[in-house]
């Protein structure tokens, strides 16, 4: 007799929501991955332009333009406290995830426990129905011999 326990759409749907929960992990983990590199890349520039500045270079470059790179390295520190602004943001949504994760990710546990509770209880079943037809085949041959 075959198993066909009767809540399996929902055992499909806490599977299904565990898989979405980790997709969306996933796509936390990329948004923190890129906004790192986003604010390691606008350091490096900075970090290159103030050499530029205090280098050799600074005393052959005219004032203007010395002003003008001092505004755009400005601009870079506001960019980048921006981007750390967002990466704290990104961090926190990747705990939420996880979070979220392990929550479906107990929710399906359970489910699967209950099924396979029900599996063992049918299994259970099904050989005592077995047992019972071989024990009233053996009665009837006993009573006929």
């Amino acid at each position: 007799m075959r198993f066909a326990y009767r809540l399996q759409k929902i055992v499909d749907l806490k599977t299904n929501e565990k898989k979405q929960a980790e997709s969306g992990l996933s796509a936390a983990i990329t948004a923190l991955n890129e906004e790192e590199r986003r604010r390691s890349g606008l350091v490096d520039e900075k970090l290159s332009l103030q050499e530029q500045i205090s280098g050799g270079a600074a005393g052959s470059l005219p004032v203007s333009e010395l002003m003008l790179i001092q505004r755009y390295i400005d601009h870079l520190d506001d960019q980048i406290q921006r981007s750390e602004r967002n990466i704290d943001s990104a961090q926190r949504n990747v705990e939420h995830s996880r979070q979220h994760l392990t929550e479906r990710m107990v929710d399906e546990k359970v489910w699967a426990k209950v099924r396979e509770k029900a599996h063992v209880a049918h299994t259970a079943r099904v050989e005592k129905q077995s047992q019972n037809q071989l024990d009233d085949m053996a009665a009837v041959r006993a009573r006929n011999a």
